[in-house]
């Protein structure tokens, strides 16, 4: 190698004089060869992590778990948010229909609970809430139920 003027001229019939000794073209290959293969588990982890992450969210109604955005979100089985996320996870076939509270009375099957009665339906309403509350906590999602003053659903934008 030979310099001049501070430019530096590389002898490419002669490699090794370049590189001390050892072989430049081989160093290069084995850093292209190494990145390639961190590439590789890279994008596996990825691909891996968004399918967690959009798998569509289930609900255990005995565990009382959300599964949703790779989260497992827990509550308590005998209290009103997993009654209402029961109710409205039970309906496969129709999983984004829109729940009165009468409904969801009827459905709850609870004699404590009167179809008019405002207190009950401030329990239910109160249940929706505090259920977006709990997934906001853990996902940063905060309209996971839409919550309005006579139905409760669940959104549909997380289900695609």
């Amino acid at each position: 190698m030979s310099v001049n003027n501070n430019t530096h001229y590389v002898d490419l019939d002669n490699p090794d004089e370049n590189t001390g000794g050892g072989n430049m073209f081989s160093a290069v290959d084995d850093f292209l060869e190494r990145t390639n293969r961190l590439s590789k588990l890279t994008m596996a982890n990825t691909d891996l992590l968004l399918k967690s992450l959009n798998k569509k969210p289930t609900f255990d109604s005995k565990t009382g778990v959300l599964k949703f955005k790779g989260k497992d979100i827990g509550f308590k089985t005998n209290k009103n948010q997993a009654e209402l996320l029961r109710v409205v996870f039970n309906n496969t076939d129709d999983l984004f229909r829109e729940w009165c509270w009468d409904e969801v009375i009827t459905a709850w099957g609870d004699e404590k609970f009167q179809r008019d009665d405002k207190k009950s339906q401030r329990m239910i309403y109160d249940a929706g809430y505090n259920i977006n509350d709990n997934i906001a906590k853990k996902t940063t999602v905060n309209d996971f139920l839409l919550v309005t003053k006579r139905a409760v659903r669940l959104n549909p934008k997380y289900f695609t």
